[in-house]
């Protein structure tokens, strides 16, 4: 039997996770290094960030530890597996399945086919794996099935193994990406088709849908205000009157060349002081964008912050996950587009495409995680960019 202990922790989004930690502390892969004595070596510390190694439970929290991630960020309450015949629920920590009564004809209890491949279809999609690759399994995930299931544990081990090559698990786990996963705790997951899970606090299940519908999971997660595609700035308490804000806006948005507004005609753009500690904030279903001005900011730097949050409403309403693959890959980048969850926008591709719209239009400095913009990388934003 297998020891190997995998964590269903999606590994782009705990590396996008620790990349975050490591900048807002100021410390480079060799200091930490350094920290872990040797325990981990800085080209080791550079593929985890980029979510591509995958990783045990226990050096999942020794790099937590060692990156000063805090528990309730990680959610550690993704280590146990929950089968619940009687409620009808599979679920990995909080992340639950729906298990129908019937399917066939038959009750679900005397399929036990039925019910690990709904088990092996909810680790594919918490791993971001693609179904039909092989899974080291979890012992401690064996012993509740073994146990639910009446059945020897060798044979669930076996069977789950011959059924990671079965197409049925790939048509459940896209049956399932196409419907919902609520975990407890007031958590929102939803599984997106770019194979990043976004978690989203204080969402009802009625906002997910076919995960073909970006726009409508990516609406609820940008309408809360906590949400990291606002950059948070230290408020001054100095306001700028209306009249400044005005004509300050009007300077910052003559700077920017491209017809942006062409193309989000129904989209609004308003300047307030900067009393909320925000730099600007994209609020997706009204369709509008708020740019705050703090006394002594220039034409030049609102400009800026107005190119990023206009690159938030071009991405949202214009833009394919194969564009942000693209973009993902040429940035060498964890596949992890949006943010929330502990991540800021400066650690993912949402924040950091837009952050190249402002280097490019207005020739903004990068605050991005990843540095700033090569020219290849400039000619690709501006393929991807729709034509006014």
């Amino acid at each position: 039997m297998t020891s190997t202990v995998l964590s269903p922790v999606p590994t782009q989004r705990f590396g996008a996770l620790l990349n975050t930690h490591r900048s807002e502390q100021g410390a480079d892969l060799d200091e930490l290094s350094r920290r872990s004595n040797g325990e981990f070596t800085p080209e080791f510390l550079s593929i985890v960030e980029k979510g591509r190694v995958p990783l045990a439970d226990q050096t999942m929290q020794r790099l937590a530890l060692l990156y000063g991630v805090q528990e309730q960020t990680m959610d550690q309450r993704t280590s146990e597996l929950v089968l619940d015949l009687p409620g009808g629920q599979l679920s990995v920590g909080g992340d639950v399945i729906e298990l129908s009564s019937t399917e066939g004809g038959k009750t679900y209890e005397t399929q036990v086919d039925y019910i690990l491949e709904r088990y092996l279809s909810l680790l594919y999609i918490l791993r971001q794996v693609d179904p039909g690759s092989q899974l080291p399994l979890r012992e401690p995930d064996l012993v509740v099935l073994s146990g639910s299931l009446t059945a020897e544990i060798e044979m669930i081990e076996r069977r789950l193994t011959e059924l990671m090559l079965s197409p049925s698990v790939s048509n459940r786990t896209k049956s399932i990406l196409k419907r919902y996963l609520v975990p407890s705790a007031g958590l929102l997951v939803a599984a997106m088709s770019l194979g990043s899970l976004v978690i989203v606090s204080g969402l009802g299940s009625d906002t997910i849908g076919n995960p073909s519908l970006q726009s409508e999971a990516v609406s609820a997660a940008f309408s809360e205000d906590t949400q990291s595609e606002s950059i948070t700035v230290t408020s001054n308490a100095n306001q700028v009157s209306r009249a400044e804000l005005a004509e300050i806006g009007a300077q910052a948005e003559s700077m920017i060349s491209y017809d942006w507004q062409s193309l989000l005609p129904d989209w609004t753009v308003k300047y307030e002081d900067d009393s909320a500690g925000y730099k600007g904030m994209t609020h997706l279903p009204t369709k509008s964008i708020t740019i705050y001005i703090d006394r002594g900011a220039s034409a030049e730097d609102v400009a800026g912050v107005l190119a990023h949050e206009i690159g938030h409403a071009l991405d949202v309403t214009y833009m394919e996950d194969d564009d942000r693959i693209k973009w993902l890959e040429a940035r060498d980048m964890p596949m992890v587009w949006w943010a929330g969850d502990g991540l800021n926008d400066f650690s993912v591709g949402a924040g950091d495409f837009a952050e190249a719209v402002a280097a490019s239009w207005v020739d903004s400095p990068s605050n991005s995680n990843f540095g700033e913009f090569t020219p290849d990388q400039l000619d690709l934003l501006n393929d991807i960019l729709p034509s006014p």
